[in-house]
């Protein structure tokens, strides 16, 4: 009898055990980019091989030139998959009519945004297609993303992907003001989505892909969506101090604009660092895993010159204490009102 007992009781650990140490890879584990900028191709192809796909039909915008970081090119060049592009600037579009020359697209040289009539509704009523199956929709135009997100009423993709700003910690429910150029956090875009029944299943460095209900469940059942095991922080920007409160910027190394050296750049750029000023009391810092990048100079335009970064100690650190203020406000949306912020920069 005791045998008979430890020969089933083996299975029956083994079983633990697994079950304790298997984890559900995450769709990000999948990336990879043949047009893409973060992995996007491969996700998608994983998306819709869990999903399967209806109409093969896509739709994105701004669609560039329709190869360069695009999210739909692969699908298009590559997968036989009809393409709905659409981008307002003209010179981008010329690129872009020529790029798809030959494949199976509709191109559109529009501005979208979320007021009528250039919202993506009535632009796709205007040629016909309000009422197609759309298997993944992308919005990436570089500010009113939420926007528009918001105001998707009556198509409903399978998948949409919406851009977000990376350095906007994901849990903070945050968005500009509309005609901005801040773009919005990974929660602000969750709740909008979740009111209309799509939830998040990967995150990208500077994308969230979201799913319908349906297809969310399919890939639940084999991928992990949990939102805080699949969130991403690389391009956090952080204040801190030392213990006599001198403040420190932290950041990763910066890979392109999302960076605490071109935030700095740009304030010079605007006026808002003086040339006259001696204190750098930023540490000239930007630490990477204890690599440390200086930032406290950078050349003027004529690249002769080096400034000083200086009281935009100050006004940084007041912008960041004005961020933690309306976060104190529990579960309610950040709002960026340009306005109050720019107060601190004057």
């Amino acid at each position: 009898m005791k045998f008979r007992m430890h020969i089933l009781y083996q299975p029956f650990l083994f079983f633990l055990f697994f079950a304790n140490n298997y984890s559900k890879p995450k769709l990000i584990d999948y990336r990879f980019n043949k047009y893409s900028q973060f992995g996007e191709d491969g996700i998608i192809k994983k998306i819709f091989e869990i999903i399967g796909t209806t109409s093969k039909i896509c739709v994105e915008f701004g669609a560039s030139d329709g190869l360069f970081c695009s999210n739909t090119a692969k699908l298009i060049t590559e997968d036989n998959w009809k393409g709905i592009l659409i981008e307002s600037n003209s010179k981008s579009f010329a690129s872009l009519k020529k790029n798809m020359d030959g494949f199976n697209c509709i191109l559109l040289n529009k501005y979208v945004d979320f007021k009528k009539p250039n919202d993506i509704e009535t632009i796709l009523k205007n040629i016909g297609l309000e009422n197609t199956a759309i298997d993944l929709m992308s919005i990436d135009v570089d500010g009113d993303d939420y926007y528009i997100a918001e105001n998707l009423d009556n198509i409903k993709p399978r998948i949409i992907i919406c851009e977000y700003n990376p350095t906007i910690p994901a849990d903070i429910d945050f968005y500009q003001e509309a005609g901005e150029y801040v773009g919005c956090s990974v929660s602000s875009l969750v709740r909008v989505f979740n009111k209309k029944s799509y939830k998040l299943v990967a995150i990208t460095h500077t994308n969230a892909f979201f799913a319908d209900a349906n297809s969310t469940k399919k890939i639940e059942a084999i991928c992990e969506i949990d939102f805080e095991k699949i969130r991403i922080d690389d391009f956090l920007i952080h204040v801190i101090t030392t213990y006599d409160g001198n403040p420190m910027l932290i950041s990763r190394i910066p890979k392109y604009a999302y960076s605490a050296y071109n935030i700095l750049r740009h304030a010079y750029k605007k006026n808002k660092v003086h040339t006259n000023a001696t204190i750098i009391d930023l540490k000239e810092l930007i630490i990477n895993q204890a690599q440390p990048t200086p930032v406290g100079s950078f050349p003027t335009e004529n690249n002769e010159q080096k400034i000083s970064i200086s009281d935009s100690k100050t006004r940084l650190i007041d912008t960041y204490a004005w961020f933690n203020d309306l976060n104190n406000h529990q579960n309610k949306p950040l709002f960026y009102d340009n306005a109050a912020l720019n107060n601190y920069w004057h």
